[in-house]
């Protein structure tokens, strides 16, 4: 007969592999219960093993959420001849995949020993075939990021991945990266008075790290950088306020220095600099308006109070093509979305996929591509209150006003004809990348999506105000409907009822995490239900939370 447990073929009355039973390591309090009530079914479940052919089949609705590690007695093993398989792995690695199919065929023919090391054979195979193709390899298997759920609540920082709230640490003691999701802890060298510092960020990597330090007996604002696990450097100390934009992987620091002119935060000159970890200061604007980064470009697009818009690239630390010297804004690529251009972008987008900027200079819009450094004419501006949406290799754009939708299709010669979609209320609006698709809600309350300038119909009596795409997915989006929050898996997806809302409700924080949706209600609580819409429960008093990665 079959061990209904490990699957061996074994006569008698019970299985020699699993004789005289498993130790049961339970790995959280949680499950004591279900620990006694399985220890108690496997004793009956041996003791009817000796009256019968047919093992009880355990219930799998009554085990199907038990976490527990299973350590089996250690059987005696037949003697076996010695083998280097180790040595036929570093054979892999000095010929390759075809020696790795060989190596692992060799060592299948070595009776019993494949079966018994299969584990670990396949692992070091594994190992071995990533190194012999390269870092490449190794870089994308390390850098993969498991994303899990955290929340601050008050100073603290806590992972709630699993069934409890674990604390991580102190709001303080927390590095964010530019994405705001990835943080590390570092120590902070002896050179920084953590009490003091305003501001931090962390290189990608977590190998590169910068504070801002306020001296409250001189009033000045110092930058400090250091690599983890070494002294930090001061790199600038005076009256201003050192803004920390960008940490590129070789520890290169884009920064600004900013003139605070009142107690209520009112800004006046700014100058951007790059710091290198050699030790080399760069000013590479004095009269600076606006900046963003294009980390995968390495290239800064710089507006100055001269209407001057240029690129510099911080890799060779140079200044590029002068673009315009008449610019009246600037349309940086979003973040938040591919092909999306705002004048509300933020400075750094890390995006591998961002490469272009549209600018508008005198009273004509310009699309110019980072990367083939080609500058293509749009049509005459329209207002500088827009929002842009423009897909190169498909030839369309939407032009998104405060009060309408307009769609056209865009030749070298430049526009060809502008059609309006639809009126708005507010810019009520979510573009869905993946499938370029653009959502909103129009003046008369119908929750609408476009696909090439086509008007589609959702559902109707939709609040104004309340769409939201949804976090950690491609293209989910929430809203508001008489009281009642939804959720999409898609535009033509069934709406799922998550819970009653009121009109003053955010929903720009919904996420979805492990088939749960995340988000907050009129109160300000934070909460979570099923993705199915069922099982509501009340999560707590949460200032923020989010998907992201936590290293030491």
């Amino acid at each position: 007969m079959k061990c209904p447990k490990c699957g061996q073929e074994y006569e008698g009355s019970a299985c020699p592999n699993c004789e005289p039973g498993p130790e049961i390591i339970v790995n959280n309090a949680d499950y004591l219960r279900r620990k006694e009530a399985y220890e108690k079914k496997q004793a009956e479940k041996e003791s009817a093993s000796s009256h019968t052919d047919k093992p009880q089949k355990e219930s799998e609705e009554e085990n199907a959420d038990d976490r527990r590690a299973v350590k089996k007695k250690p059987q005696e093993q037949p003697e076996y001849e010695e083998i280097d398989y180790l040595g036929m792995m570093k054979k892999v690695y000095d010929t390759g995949k075809e020696a790795a199919g060989s190596a692992a065929e060799e060592l299948k023919k070595r009776k019993g020993f494949f079966s018994r090391y299969r584990k670990r054979i396949i692992a070091a195979v594994l190992v071995v075939c990533v190194l012999a193709g390269g870092g490449f390899g190794i870089y994308k298997l390390a850098s993969r990021k498991n994303y899990v759920l955290y929340m601050s609540s008050g100073a603290k920082i806590y992972n709630v991945a699993g069934l409890e709230n674990n604390y991580v640490c102190e709001n303080k003691q927390a590095v964010f990266a530019v994405d705001n999701r990835t943080f590390y802890t570092p120590q902070f060298p002896q050179q920084i008075d953590a009490d003091a510092v305003t501001n931090t960020l962390a290189s990608d990597n977590g190998e590169y790290f910068a504070a801002t330090v306020y001296d409250e007996g001189s009033a000045q604002y110092a930058l400090y950088t250091w690599k983890d696990g070494q002294d930090a450097v001061q790199v600038s100390k005076n009256a201003y306020d050192k803004d920390i934009g960008y940490i590129t992987n070789k520890g290169k620091v884009i920064y600004s220095d900013v003139e605070v002119v009142n107690e209520e935060g009112g800004l006046g000159a700014m100058q951007l600099y790059v710091y290198d970890a050699s030790g080399k200061l760069t000013l590479i604007e004095g009269q600076l308006k606006e900046y963003f980064v294009y980390a995968a470009e390495e290239k800064i697009a710089c507006y100055n109070k001269n209407n001057v818009l240029y690129l510099y690239d911080y890799d060779e630390n140079k200044k590029e093509n002068e673009l315009s010297d008449s610019v009246r804004s600037v349309y940086a690529e979003s973040a938040k979305a591919d092909n999306f251009f705002t004048a509300k972008a933020d400075t750094v987008n890390t995006s591998k996929n961002a490469h272009a900027l549209i600018f508008s200079d005198d009273g004509e819009w310009y699309y110019y591509n980072i990367s083939e450094q080609k500058t293509k004419y749009m049509m005459q501006e329209l207002s500088s209150s827009v929002e842009i949406i423009y897909e190169e290799k498909a030839g369309y754009l939407y032009l998104l006003a405060p009060n309408k939708i307009t769609y056209a299709e865009l030749s070298q010669d430049g526009i060809k004809e502008r059609v309006q979609v639809d009126t708005l209320l507010q810019a009520d609006y979510e573009y869905l990348p993946a499938d370029n698709i653009l959502v909103y809600i129009n003046a008369d309350g119908t929750l609408c999506y476009s696909e090439k300038g086509k008007k589609s119909g959702i559902t109707s009596g939709v609040t104004a105000g309340t769409l939201s795409s949804v976090d950690n997915t491609q293209n989910g989006i929430t809203y508001i409907k008489d009281g009642v929050q939804y959720y999409c898996a898609s535009v033509k997806g069934s709406p799922v009822k998550m819970c009653e809302q009121t009109e003053q409700t955010d929903t720009a924080y919904t996420l979805l995490y492990k088939n749960r949706l995340y988000f907050y209600d009129a109160d300000g609580q934070l909460y979570s239900c099923a993705k199915k819409g069922n099982g509501l429960e009340k999560v707590g008093d949460v200032s923020r939370f989010w998907l992201g990665t936590k290293y030491q």
